[in-house]
């Protein structure tokens, strides 16, 4: 089996493209009648849909069409008591929403062995080192302790049921969700298209999350940042892990989790399907919305996070001594390469102009739709006007951890102003003390003070003066303008700056000290400005907006499947190759020899990589499919037709990114690792040879 080192043939690239830029095609004589021209469009993305080798669409299980109905069966309800209710089948039941849908893992045995990616859980992970329980160098692997530790905080959500929640009104909306149960979590979820409804929620909620084995880092980051949408693509990026039944009710409900059965078989051209929880997608969104949240909101982001790179980048330069937690800069980071690379997908694409050429055809026989898009244009305006304070203020402002930890003393002039609740003074003072201390321990001071010079100007710079609140409004008349002197004037009189100063007031709280601190004041105007002057604001025009793209939804085409917004969606695809341009085709599969060539070039440590140069060249480490992921599906379950697992979903190509915004299957790809290679880091590694085959078959 090759390497998926980089080949080259000089052969085109044939394709089915994307049905929109076909409809454009099609000349507006063609008929003048609407309803025709409306039958033909689908007819045409009915056609061309059937013939695409990959099924474009984030399709929820409760409605899957027929293509995968008919065939799938592991896809298919359990028996339901009625038709309104959709009991989850064992294999979706499997795919787990961890961390509140962040991500999403995949349990494969009966005792709640859980799989998920390294990037997921690495901040879990950085505690328990920081506690002294793991060495991510090493990795970690569990040998004879009936447990590992426990990662606090970290819960995954198993499915049970939806139930139709279209027709409910208010009352019975309210009626199901306070319903007591145990450890249930019970949700509504709106689509965002009318005509796919809403679905109540059920799933159970274990919080008792544990570690079983987790790869060393070097491994698991191979190839540079884990979020670096790369192929070929070496990393390990997993981790093993074990949920647990910890309350009552689970251990009646559960005798054994419901779990995937595996398959080491991958071959090209394979049907693949991928079960995971997509955050949300704008496909069906207007050319305007889409201008909006991308030409304006994350264009505005990506401004600030270069901007604080470059500050993190020129500090460290001058102070190499400095370190700074790996997550903020690998966040920061990955963000940054993630935005760039949609804007200039989506600009490649011609997506806006795309949906503007659509929407103009759809009008030209709509006068009352022409005029909504003239005053939804005008809504936008307005909207974008006042939310870059809140851009400005998420972004940049709150930065230098410095403006959360003075908000965080809120609470304490609360327990000021009535001192006489001797139990919540002492609770909430303890509580700030231990923030205020791991503030001065984490941060550089020097590097926080940088951080928010910079940011206070770049707000007061880039801000219209007339969102400014009062303080702000000083900077002109009493500071004449120099902002940084007005930031010096904050900064060297308050107590936040100085551990000391901080140390002595908490010893002793003065509620008139608290009130008349620069800092404080300033900080709490800021937030209070904003909240009493501009939320309010942009709620109004977001209320609008969101009325009127209703009646404009209606008018326009739209998918035969609802945006993904945070629930369980399953789509499919082949496992194939990647042609970049005419003369540049990366195979699907990475293989041990392609990852003998690279580690030349990376510093590994020396066992790791005599342990690499006795592998077969020939076993697989990660494959390309063209399963549709997105945001939230990190960790997803990667399943063969028959339902078992293949291998685990943990990137996108970088030519892909943008497929929030729209369906390209000629570029977006999902990158997969397989469970061949996770069982061989685990037996080698973690000398652990028949950890999964005794799981298996407890």
């Amino acid at each position: 089996m090759a390497a998926c080192t980089e080949q080259r043939f000089g052969m085109a690239n044939i394709y089915i493209g994307a049905i929109d830029s076909f409809i454009l095609q099609v000349k507006p004589g063609l008929t003048s009648d609407p309803v025709l021209k409306k039958f033909f469009a689908l007819t045409l993305l009915l056609c061309f849909s059937f013939l695409a080798q990959a099924q474009e669409g984030f399709w929820v299980p409760e409605n899957l069409p027929d293509f995968l109905n008919k065939e799938q069966k592991f896809l298919r309800p359990q028996d339901a008591s009625s038709e309104k209710e959709y009991y989850y089948p064992i294999q979706l039941q499997a795919t787990m929403s961890l961390d509140q849908g962040n991500c999403t893992g995949v349990i494969i045995s009966q005792n709640g062995l859980l799989l998920t990616n390294y990037h997921c859980i690495e901040p879990y992970l950085r505690v328990l080192e920081a506690e002294g329980k793991i060495d991510l160098s090493k990795g970690f692997f569990l040998q004879d302790q009936e447990n590992g530790p426990i990662l606090e905080g970290l819960t995954g959500d198993v499915l049970v049921k939806s139930v139709d929640a279209t027709d409910w009104d208010n009352e019975k909306r309210d009626s199901w969700l306070n319903e007591k149960e145990t450890p249930i979590r019970r949700r509504i979820i709106k689509s965002m298209e009318p005509s796919f409804g809403s679905r109540g929620i059920v799933t159970n909620v274990f919080d008792k999350v544990s570690l079983v084995a987790v790869p060393p880092e070097s491994l698991a980051l191979l190839g540079g940042n884990e979020g670096n949408w790369q192929w070929p693509r070496y990393s390990s990026d997993f981790v093993v892990l074990r949920v647990h039944r910890s309350d009552p009710i689970h251990q009646k409900q559960y005798p054994e989790f419901p779990y995937l059965k595996i398959s080491k078989a991958i071959s090209k051209n394979m049907d693949v399907f991928v079960g995971g929880y997509p955050a949300s997608s704008f496909r069906n969104s207007n050319s305007r919305k889409v201008q909006n949240l991308l030409l304006h909101d994350q264009s505005t982001r990506l401004k600030l996070r270069k901007k604080r790179l470059n500050i993190y980048s020129d500090y460290l330069e001058f102070n190499p001594e400095t370190k700074l937690p790996r997550d903020l800069m690998v966040s920061l980071e990955n963000e940054k390469i993630f935005q760039e690379y949609e804007l200039r997908n989506a600009e490649s694409y011609g997506l806006i102009e795309q949906k503007k050429e659509r929407e103009k055809e759809t009008s030209s026989n709509q006068k009352n739709l022409t005029y909504d898009f003239v005053k939804l244009d005008r809504l936008y305006d307005s909207l974008e006007y006042y939310n870059l304070s809140r851009i400005y203020l998420n972004e940049g402002l709150t930065a230098p951890k410095i403006f959360l930890l003075v908000f965080g003393f809120s609470p304490l002039e609360d327990v000021l102003v009535h001192p006489e609740n001797k139990e919540q003074y002492q609770s909430t003072l303890e509580a700030i003390k231990r923030k205020a201390s791991a503030y001065f321990e984490k941060n550089d001071p020097r590097l926080e003070k940088e951080l928010f010079f910079k940011m206070v100007m770049q707000y007061y710079e880039d801000i219209p003066s007339d969102l400014h609140n009062p303080n702000f409004q000083a900077i002109k008349h009493a500071f004449e303008g120099d902002v940084f002197r007005f930031v010096s004037e904050l900064w060297d009189n308050s107590i936040f700056t100085n551990n000391e100063n901080l140390e002595a007031f908490l010893n002793k709280p003065d509620l008139e000290k608290l009130n008349s601190d620069p800092m404080y004041t300033w900080v709490n105007d800021v937030i209070g400005y904003y909240f009493i002057s501009i939320a309010p604001r942009i709620k109004k025009y977001q209320g609008e907006i969101a009325a009127l793209e209703l009646r404009i939804s209606e008018s326009l085409p739209s998918l035969t499947y609802p945006e993904a917004n945070g629930t369980l969606r399953v789509s499919r695809g082949k496992i194939k190759g990647f042609q970049r341009n005419e003369t540049d085709w990366s195979e699907p599969f990475c293989t041990v020899s392609g990852l003998k060539t690279l580690i030349e070039r990376k510093k590994l440590p020396d066992e790791l990589k005599k342990w690499i140069a006795n592998l077969d060249d020939g076993l697989m480490i990660t494959f390309l499919s063209e399963v549709e992921v997105s945001m939230g599906n990190s960790g997803s379950p990667i399943l063969n037709s028959k339902g078992e697992l293949v291998g685990l979903a943990f990137d996108q190509n970088i030519e892909g990114l943008g497929n929030r915004y729209y369906y390209d299957a000629k570029n977006q790809k999902c990158i997969g690792l397989t469970f061949e290679w996770i069982e061989r880091v685990v037996s080698d590694l973690g000398g652990m040879p028949d950890f999964f085959e005794k799981e298996f078959h407890q």
